[in-house]
């Protein structure tokens, strides 16, 4: 970028060179409500598909109904971002959703996904993990597992978390198909 401006008002601010390039300011939504907002990638005049917005919604009135996004803009919808992708922390009851309108996708150098409550003291989480030879969907004190281990890999296993011996599976009912019928399938 050459020959940076940045113009101001009162209100907002934007950086420019030959296009808005950013915009840090306040969104008027048309209802009476402002938001805070920063743009990236463009104004927030010219808002297009695919910029980044930070912006946060301010209820004086009840503060429980504020909310901040992050996210990848879609369009403008009465005045309101709708986001492609977009993860919203609402202050009432501390919680944040993340959303898509396609995959969401989760990477991991490790390979594990943790999910527990955060006053959880003994450990019961939800775990996903690929350890490379055994993918496992980890559940208090059983994991189920599929390996890719020769001898292993047509296989669903049910193990203990330690992964040491198998335990045993109660149900209701347990249904098997005949084996002349799984080779049609």
């Amino acid at each position: 970028m050459h020959n940076i401006q940045i113009k101001h008002s009162n209100v907002f601010k934007k950086l420019f060179d030959l296009y808005t390039r950013g915009y840090w300011g306040f969104h008027d939504r048309g209802d009476g409500k402002f938001e805070p907002t920063i743009v990236l990638g463009s104004g927030l005049s010219d808002l297009s598909p695919g910029v980044l917005t930070v912006s946060n919604t301010i209820n004086p009135n009840n503060v429980n109904n504020n909310q901040g996004s992050i996210g990848m803009v879609s369009s403008i919808v009465n005045n309101t971002y709708d986001f492609g992708a977009g993860l919203t922390f609402i202050h009432k009851n501390d919680s944040a959703v993340l959303r898509t309108k396609g995959v969401q996708e989760f990477r991991s150098g490790f390979g594990a996904w943790y999910f527990s409550a955060s006053t959880n003291t003994n450990v019961n989480d939800i775990t996903i993990s690929d350890t490379g030879n055994d993918t496992e969907l980890r559940l208090a004190n059983c994991a189920i597992r599929n390996s890719r281990i020769t001898g292993y890999t047509t296989d669903l296993q049910i193990m203990a978390v330690t992964g040491g011996y198998y335990i045993n599976v109660l149900a209701k009912d347990y249904k098997t198909a005949p084996v002349e019928n799984i080779s049609k399938i």
